[in-house]
Parts: C-alpha cells; structure tokens; sequence
C-alpha cells in the first residue's frame, strides 16, 4: 500500500526558525532553545536545524545536520512498568528516512545499509551460523510494507558506526526513534495476519539488542523485553510443542536471543525478579524443549545458532537456574537439591556432547571461536555450581578452583578477540575473573611472582583486559563494558581493603585474611557492588 502523503500545511501554521519536532506536530513554537517549551513540557526530543535557504527548504538535505536535545522525565512521572510497551513511546522527529520507501531515501541511508550488511551483520551473529541467520534479506523484505523494520535494522549499526567514529551520534538515533515509534504502533495494533506479526518479530531482532549501546538504562530495556514476552507468550501459548522446521526464521532467531540475554544478563542485576517477569519463559521453555527433542533425532545436524552457537540450549536454563539460586543463599534444603540437580545436568549435557568438554586440548588441534565459547561456557558454569554449592569451602584459592582456572587460561589464549561476535563470551569472561581475583593483598601488589596459583590467576586477569579491548573494538557492545567495570572492581578489592582498614589482617598468625573474589557471583547485587571476605 502506498505511504499516505499529506498536504502541506498553509504558511501561517509553519516557522522557519522553530524546531523540526513543532513542525512535524504542526504546532506553534517559542523557539526557546535548547529546549523549547512545548518539548519540554511535553518531555520529548526537541531537534532544531540549521537554517536552510527556500530552495533547500522545500527538500530533505541527504546529509541533515541536527542538534538534538533531551528533555529527561523526572522520578516522579510513574514508573515505566505500567504498559508493556511503555518504553516504545519515541519523542516526535524530523527524518527524510521515515517518508521513503522500503525506509531508504537519503544517501545516509544507503550507507548505513550497506554499513549493514558488510559489516554489523558480522557483529550481530554467529560467523559460524547457518547462512539463513546470516543473510539479512529475509528481514529487509519485511520493510517493504514497514519502514520501520528497516530502521530497526539499520538502527543499531547506526549507533555501532557512531561508537566508531564515522557518524554522529544525533543522526544513528533518528533511526531508532523511528525504529521505536514503528514498534509502538505495532505491538498495539498487533493482528493475527503473519505478515504484521513478521514485522514485529523482525524489528524486535535488532531493537533487542539496544542495551548493548545503554548499559545503564536496565529498566528500559526490561520494558522493550516485556513488549517482546507479550507478543512471544501469546502468540505461542495455544501451541504445546514447538516444531523449528515450521517455525519461522524470526521466531527462531529472536528466541535465541532472549535465551541468552534471559540466562546471561541475570548475574549482573540487582533484583533478579523483575528481570526473570520481563522474559517470556513459557515459550523459552517450549524453545530449549525443541531443540532437545531434534538434537535426539538427528544430532550430527544440529545448526550452529545465531546467538548461543554450538552450545545446547539446555545449558542456559542451567545458567538461569543457578543464577537464580545465588541469590537465596543460604540455601533451603530443597534449593539445595535443585543446586544438586544443575551439576547433575551439566554432568550429563558434557557426556552426551563432547564439544562442551574442557579437557586440555593439544595446541595443534584447532579450534574455532564458535568452539572455545562452547567449552568456556560449561567450565565457567562447573565454578559457579561449585560456589553455590558450597560457598564456604569453594573460593579462589580451593585447589579445584584452580585447577579448572588453569584450563580456562589455555582456551582464551586460544580465543581471537578481534574477530566478530565476541562480545558473546563475556559471561564466562566474567566467572573466570571472579575466580583470577588475587586473594591477598600481596598477591594484589606483586602479581603472578610466585607460586602457581598466584601466576595463574595473574595470567588470567592479564588476558582478560587484553581481550574486553579487542572485543570492545570489534563490538562496542555494552556487555563488554559491564563485564569490564565489574571486574575492575573485584580486582581491586584486595587493596581497597587493606588501605582502608588494618582490622583485616590477622595480627596473632602475622598473615592476612584470604579474599574471595567468587562470592561477587553470589552478591545480592550482582558482581562488583561490594567488598567479599572470606575468612
């Protein structure tokens, strides 16, 4: 259908002077700058123009200079749980890409969709899956009726191209207010016609990963996730079991991500409940049942995954489940047998699939990306069961700790960081950071100068920067920064402690207390919100 055009509005409604967002509203504005006071009153995004002469006046300028400014919503103006598709309430814009077909119009346009498609698609997904998750086409097709759904696309490449310097910023968010705004519109007027429902799915495939680029705006998110559960749990509620082959490529790919970002992002938020209510488990459940059944019958065939590659689904329920179980510590007698139950699992999962064994592999075997995650996830994951398991005799220094450390070094000395799609290891990443923590503070200040465990766990800490860099330079992806700051946190506790308090040396024996840098996984917090002791 083609787009509607409205007539221009007479001389007398218009201004040349206020800014683009009055004008799109077709309201009078005080030209109060930076924020005039209709936007500010209204709490939305006022973009003001450069003055352009007649002739340029009556077109769109292929390269738009904006200057946007952001009026924030005060604390008191209600939470943002009230709708599912709160966060989906974009400011009003001035954009030449919303009026174009297929939402490509301008210059800039077609070279963020080139940007796209050469290279954040490379970010996005798994080098190593399957090529129909690697080939954007099947998405752009759906924008043929939904601009949006290509400004979903082009959105988060936009903001990946300003990461790296070679747009600004005001002109990649102009793509994910449109983006959003696409979203709103739809998930409210969502029909039960597969092609509408095709466009949400597709938008929501790269909206959902706009955390990366706002690491701090959790509740957003969790709302855009919410959006995204709604539509997933009551689209599939009436289906008891799914089938992948009749399954569409954007339910497939979008229920990867929500598994990963479901099990993943759980360690680092500091109430877990509302996160766990924003994702759609019901069909996450329904998902990882799927893929078990279908790996029983034809193993050898099992596709490499968009988003979790070559690692059973299975193994991120157990990363939901003993996420979860770190934070109701100390354990009842019934979480403990479920603790008991996720070693079990993982025991299991690693003798039926020997790609998640992390026995030291001989250097002149190769390993990809796409198999090191693998094998790095259930070694990380063995840790972190250990720790909830028995949190009072497992820490840094505990012999089996390690020993499963040393292991994990040798795989990310064999992990390249500078290829894409890296920032899908910084769960792991994290875990064994917890465990590299120096436990004394002379370990603190010496580094890796003696004994083995010490140098281990120097090595790794060592690594583990030199790798979030490479990663962040490839990815610019938020995960990374979180993983980053936390760390940086655990690593520091040592001194932090002595220097400010002497109390944590134990004056009789001449020796100081041992830190633990594994209970920042079983914070109530999250990793990095506090100082751990363990004595």
């Amino acid at each position: 259908m083609a787009t509607k055009r409205f007539t221009r509005p007479p001389p007398k409604l218009r201004t040349k002077t206020g800014c683009s967002t009055c004008r799109t509203r077709r309201k009078k504005c005080d030209e109060v700058r930076p924020i005039c006071s209709a936007c500010h009153r209204l709490n939305i995004q006022c973009v003001y123009r450069e003055a352009s002469s007649s002739s340029e006046e009556s077109r769109d300028s292929s390269e738009p200079t904006t200057t946007a400014v952001v009026s924030r919503r005060g604390s008191g103006s209600g939470s943002d749980s009230d709708s599912v598709i709160e966060v989906l309430r974009p400011s009003p814009f001035t954009s030449s890409v919303w009026c174009g077909p297929y939402g490509l119009r301008t210059k800039r346009d077609f070279d963020i969709l080139r940007y796209t498609t050469e290279t954040y698609m490379n970010v996005l997904v798994y080098p190593e899956a399957d090529v129909e998750f690697r080939k954007p086409y099947s998405i752009f097709a759906a924008s043929s009726e939904n601009a949006f759904v290509m400004h979903a696309a082009l959105a988060p490449a936009a903001l990946h191209a300003s990461a790296a310097g070679l747009i600004p910023r005001e002109d990649a968010m102009i793509y994910t207010q449109s983006a959003l705004q696409g979203l709103r519109k739809v998930t409210r007027d969502l029909a039960d016609t597969q092609l509408e429902r095709n466009s949400f799915l597709a938008g929501s495939l790269f909206m959902g990963i706009f955390e990366d680029f706002y690491p701090s705006e959790t509740s957003s998110s969790l709302t855009f996730y919410r959006a995204i559960g709604k539509v997933l749990e009551e689209s599939m509620a009436d289906v008891p079991r799914f089938q992948l082959s009749k399954m569409s490529i954007f339910e497939r790919t979008l229920l990867d991500s929500v598994l990963y970002h479901l099990a993943t992002r759980l360690v680092m938020a500091e109430d877990i409940e509302p996160t766990v209510a924003a994702f759609p488990t019901g069909a996450i459940a329904k998902y990882i049942e799927a893929w078990d059944s279908e790996s029983e019958v034809d193993a050898a065939r099992a596709p490499i995954r968009p988003v979790i590659g070559d690692i059973p689904p299975a193994l991120f329920l157990i990363i939901y489940q003993i996420t979860w179980l770190s934070r109701q510590l100390p354990l009842e007698e019934y979480h403990q047998d479920l603790a008991l139950q996720c070693l079990a699992d993982l025991d299991r999962l690693q003798a039926a699939k020997p790609k998640l064994s992390h026995e030291v592999v001989p250097p002149f075997i190769k390993l990809s990306n796409c198999q090191i995650a693998a094998k790095l996830y259930a070694l990380a994951l063995r840790i972190f069961i250990w720790k909830v398991i028995d949190p009072e005799h497992i820490s840094n220094a505990s012999p089996r700790i390690e020993s499963l450390l040393a292991t994990g070094l040798d795989l990310l000395k064999r992990y390249d960081g500078e290829l894409p799609f890296g920032q899908f290891i910084c769960w792991p990443i994290l875990v064994l950071g917890c465990a590299a923590c120096p436990v004394t503070s002379a370990e603190f200040v010496q580094g890796g100068n003696a004994g083995s465990g010490q140098a281990v766990r120097a090595h790794t800490r060592q690594l583990i920067k030199k790798l979030l860099q490479q990663i962040w330079n490839v990815a610019y992806s938020g995960h990374v920064t979180r993983c980053e700051l936390a760390l940086v946190k655990i690593w520091q506790l040592p001194g932090v402690l002595v220097r400010s308090d002497s109390r944590y040396y134990n004056a009789n024996s001449g020796k100081e207390i041992l830190y633990d840098g594994l209970l920042a996984l079983i914070s109530k917090g999250g990793p990095g919100t506090g100082l751990h002791l363990v004595s």
